[in-house]
């Protein structure tokens, strides 16, 4: 009886693979693809596989459950494999992003009843409070894939796609790479050594241009870093006046860190991988498309800003403006701060004599015509002096940072918080 029990639980699991497989095949090789379905499929299945492992990892140390023979990554690799497709991939080649909710009810009654036959086939340990993590999982794997999936297929809510991007990032460089290469390269780590809050640290510094480059490629370029989603307009504002590559020097330099955090010299071999992508994959293919798109605004910008480096005056900034308040005294004395650094290309003009509504905070417009007011506009106006300034701005953009400091010279009575007009033609 242990052996036809044992050969059902194979037949049973090599059967939902293959017929898991065999429908990915036929997606495949379908004669009419949709390049928006398939990146909408991508991102799902992305978010899907990645959530889950982190989700299933949290499941497994609450004691919600408990995969029997799992292998290090706490779940058999063909349930995670058929688990992925069933929820990132099915429902958003079915539904187009659409009936959210009632998908995500009859996903989590399957569950509910797809557990426990795990569990009577041997494969799963069911605990008292395993529902929590059904919800869970809901909540935290199905819910946010397919927000991804329809909000690419509908292109909306960039700046949202843009955060699920930087999530994934994330995961997949903090955590999968060192733990895949732990797995395979142990080493002892030393997570209480005295310098492990100064690594993260320097990692934290190590990622901000990238974070700032994403932010800028939002706001300015109204694209992602994503090739689904290239920028409409060519960003050479922000971190990429001073190096054109941010988010790749940020992802090299990262395995640094990393490296010492995980004790593990292994990471170090990240740096070469990443560099070889780049310059044998991704410029190529970056280099004709911006060519493209931007044409010799982009052969200027790629000749006047090095790729791995950063200036440390900007050479290529285009022209930026701010207004103060003439008859604000606090304003006046930023505004001579600022006149004693010799800024490059940001002309200085009077609130006063704006050409439109009246200007309550200090504004900024860049070369595209984009207002930035308040601790935005002054984090705006330090990228035009040199790179430490440019850095402090790029902190006080950060997203969370620039709203706290905000609120504090709001508090200071520094603003009134009156909006500021749309005028955009301002720099003709």
């Amino acid at each position: 009886m242990q052996i036809r029990f044992e050969e059902m639980e194979w037949l049973i699991r090599n059967s939902l693979v293959g017929i898991t497989m065999l429908f990915l095949l036929v997606l495949i090789m379908r004669k009419k693809q949709d390049r928006e379905e398939n990146w909408a499929i991508f991102y799902s299945a992305l978010w899907a596989f990645l959530s889950l492992l982190a989700v299933n990892w949290l499941c497994v140390n609450w004691g919600l459950w408990n995969f029997l023979s799992a292998p290090a990554i706490r779940i058999p690799y063909d349930l995670l494999f058929i688990w992925v497709i069933a929820w990132g991939v099915i429902p958003t080649i079915l539904m187009k992003g659409k009936h959210l909710w009632i998908i995500a009810l009859i996903l989590f009654w399957v569950d509910l009843a797809y557990m426990p036959v795990l569990e009577s086939l041997g494969i799963l340990e069911l605990k008292s409070a395993w529902i929590i993590g059904e919800v869970l999982i809901v909540l935290a794997v199905f819910v946010p894939a397919y927000l991804w999936a329809r909000w690419s297929l509908t292109k909306t809510h960039m700046g949202l796609r843009s955060l699920f991007q930087v999530l994934c990032m994330a995961f997949i460089y903090c955590i999968a790479i060192p733990f895949v290469t732990l797995l395979y390269f142990p080493q002892t780590s030393n997570w209480t050594a005295w310098y492990t809050p100064y690594i993260i640290q320097l990692g934290i510094i190590i990622v901000m241009p990238a974070i700032v480059a994403v932010k800028d490629l939002f706001d300015k370029g109204r694209g992602t870093p994503f090739p689904y989603d290239p920028t409409s307009k060519l960003v050479r504002t922000g971190v990429y006046a001073y190096i054109r590559n941010p988010i790749q020097w940020s992802l090299t330099l990262l395995f640094m860190p990393l490296a010492i955090l995980y004790s593990s010299p292994m990471l170090l071999m990240g740096i070469l991988v990443s560099l070889a992508y780049t310059l044998g994959v991704s410029n190529p293919q970056e280099f004709d498309d911006m060519e493209e798109r931007f044409g010799t605004e982009w052969v200027t910008y790629k000749r006047s800003v090095p790729a791995w480096r950063f200036l440390w005056r900007p050479t290529n900034m285009p022209e930026g403006i701010i207004y103060f308040k003439e008859t604000c005294n606090a304003c006046s004395q930023i505004r001579s701060w600022f006149e004693k650094r010799n800024p490059v290309k940001l002309e200085f003009r009077h609130a006063e004599d704006y050409q439109g509504e009246r200007l309550f905070q200090v504004t900024y417009y860049d070369n595209h015509g984009e207002a930035s007011t308040g601790v935005k506009a002054i984090a705006s106006a330090l990228e035009h002096i040199n790179l430490a300034c440019a850095s402090l701005g790029w902190f006080m953009r950060l997203p969370g940072i620039m709203q706290l400091l905000q609120l504090i010279v709001d508090s200071m009575g520094y603003s009134d918080g009156a909006d500021i007009p749309g005028d955009k033609d301002n720099l003709n």
